[in-house]
């Protein structure tokens, strides 16, 4: 190999002994090193009956929560549910110092239907989730919990770490999604219902759980988008603090289209968003358009996902908008792309963009030879067509229970392996079932062929492949070596956790980074 000089620093003749345990994952491979397949599920509710995981996050110090709901009641058609938080540490087992057992159920009414959808990490480390309670049986509101690292209720949130947000009344209003701005306020959307009208609804709360009254006046925005029915089922905050909720909207009969709304930081429309800040998008037609999941970019393109129904078939469907809210035409042409997974039912319901660039949509798909519904993962260029690297086709099926799994959610860690959550069947006795929260992390290359952890760090690198800069990431301070193939050293450097290398006088080829822990990761110059 040819004589490389980087920064000044002259080619070592050291040999860069490539000795440390490693995972060559490919994109949306099982990680084996998590629960030794890749996949876990979880018995939250003592009773054989029914457990729903909605929504996942991850801390910062790799730690998976995901949150749902769990029939608490044994009892045939109950319908008591209540809030439920499942942590696990990095290899997918229980985490214990999580209300001892890894699990925390919270019942907000007593004995009716609490759901939570949504979850989101506090910088400080607290855990904020989002949902419905049913108060009486005409009257549901919205509902946000803060819990402290250790599982317990924050009393320092509306003073026991609950906040019940009735809009309008004895109607309904229910939370699906959470986000959480930069200087820490709560954002939750969902829906308001009142006189027949169902309008996206939108609620920013200060960090102590009570209303943030620069908010549109009272902390709360409702909007209607379509002609009845309106549901945000997603909200994500621009890196410009614009608020961009998305969902679906009846346009006439069962006419549902995509629908997006975007709001100034202040809770009013934002008028540069298809000049009254509101998108209403036909994906086929008069067909059934839903979307449930949406993901900003770096460029500040916006990302939704859902599904499309025509003649008897539900096909994922991915819309990519541009910031004025018109429809990206780089992206499959027209800004839409559709996804035949099983040729019948296949419905996402999350979506994420990877380091670089490419985007990640999770759901489930029915496979008619085995009867049953599968995890669905599909993987796109930046361009909206398949990412063959990834299991060749783009696409990655994961069969978990024996008939019915159904992920909901998708979060991305900080070394870019992806980790999707739902739900699974796990046994039907005695003509009752019992399902249970399911999680399955897949590796992906683009964190650099994901090298495995150990008990004090870890390393990623991206992009990978690399053109003309590689950031190498630790979580720790660290010294490390890039080698080639061949376990040359080129390249000695201490990394104060983030280090941008200048790639330009590198040769094309697979190289190393090894760090004086002996953790290493595969990446690629282009």
């Amino acid at each position: 190999m040819k004589k490389i000089t980087l920064l000044g620093t002259a080619l070592l003749s050291t040999v860069c002994f490539l000795t440390s345990t490693t995972s060559f994952g490919q994109t949306g491979s099982l990680d084996i090193t998590f629960d030794t397949d890749g996949k876990v599920t979880t018995a939250v509710s003592p009773f054989d009956t029914e457990d729903n995981a909605k929504s996942v996050a991850i801390q910062s110090d790799g730690k998976i929560v995901a949150v749902g709901y769990s029939l608490i009641s044994g009892a045939e058609l109950s319908t008591d549910y209540d809030f439920a938080v499942v942590r696990y540490n990095t290899d997918g087992s229980l985490d214990t110092d999580f209300d001892t057992d890894g699990k925390v159920t919270t019942d907000i009414s007593g004995n009716f239907e609490d759901q939570a959808y949504s979850v989101a990490i506090q910088s400080d480390g607290k855990i904020v989730v989002a949902g419905y309670s049913l108060i009486n049986g005409n009257d549901c509101n919205i509902i946000v919990v803060r819990y402290n690292q250790d599982g317990s209720l924050d009393a320092s949130f509306d003073s026991d770490g609950i906040v019940s947000t009735d809009i309008f009344g004895l109607s309904e209003e229910k939370a699906y999604s959470l986000a959480i701005q930069s200087d820490g306020k709560i954002v939750v959307a969902g829906y308001s219902l009142t006189e027949g009208y169902q309008d996206f609804a939108v609620v920013r709360y200060n960090s102590d759980g009570s209303l943030d009254t620069g908010f549109d006046s009272d902390g709360i925005a409702t909007t209607p988008v379509g002609s009845f029915v309106d549901l945000a089922t997603c909200v994500v905050i621009q890196s410009d603090g614009k608020i961009v909720a998305t969902g679906q909207s009846l346009i006439s009969g069962n006419d549902y289209d995509f629908s997006a709304v975007r709001y100034n930081s202040d809770g009013s429309l934002d008028t540069s968003f298809d000049t009254d800040g509101k998108v209403i998008t036909a994906i086929a037609g008069t067909n059934d358009d839903r979307a449930y999941s949406a993901a900003i970019q770096s460029d500040g393109k916006i990302v939704v996902v859902g599904y499309t129904y025509g003649t008897g078939l539900y096909h994922y469907a991915l819309v990519r908008y541009n910031t004025d809210g018109s429809l990206d035409a780089s992206f499959d042409s027209d800004g839409i792309a559709i996804t035949v997974i099983g040729n019948l039912i296949d419905i996402a319901y999350a979506v994420a963009i990877q380091n670089d660039g490419k985007i990640v949509a999770a759901g489930y798909s029915y496979n008619p030879a085995s009867n049953a519904n599968d995890f669905a993962l599909v993987s796109y260029n930046s361009d909206g067509s398949l990412n063959t690297n990834c299991d060749t086709d783009g696409i990655v099926t994961t069969p978990i229970g024996p008939t019915v799994d159904m992920a909901s959610a998708m979060a991305i860690q900080g070394d870019g392996k992806i980790v999707v959550v739902g739900q699974s069947l796990i046994s039907v006795l005695d003509g009752g079932s019992t399902y249970d929260f399911s999680v399955v992390r897949y590796n992906s290359n683009t964190s650099g062929l994901n090298t495995i952890e150990n008990q004090d760090m870890s390393i990623f690198v991206y992009p990978n492949p690399a053109t003309y800069n590689l950031t190498i990431s630790t979580t720790e301070p660290t010294e490390i070596s890039i080698c080639t193939i061949n376990g040359i050293v080129i390249l000695n450097k201490v990394v104060d956790k983030e280090q941008i290398i200048d790639l330009t006088n590198f040769a094309s080829g697979v190289y190393f980074v090894r760090t004086s822990e002996g953790l290493i990761v595969k990446f690629i110059k282009e």
